[in-house]
């Protein structure tokens, strides 16, 4: 579900393919330090976050 889109942004849901980038990103130090959250420990236990992930549903 695409939730906002601009010409340069787009908001949406996300999807299990987007795993290994949602890996990559939570795993760098930079963004550690803005999120705080922890790094996850593999690909699939980011794919496991993103397919338990239930707050859309509580838009």
């Amino acid at each position: 579900m695409l939730a906002f889109q601009t010409q340069r942004l787009e908001l949406r849901e996300f999807l299990s393919s987007d795993a290994p980038h949602f890996f990559k990103m939570n795993n760098d130090p930079e963004v550690q330090r803005f999120t705080g959250d922890g790094a996850f420990e593999s690909v699939a236990a980011t794919r496991a976050f993103i397919e338990a992930y239930d707050a859309y549903d509580k838009w």
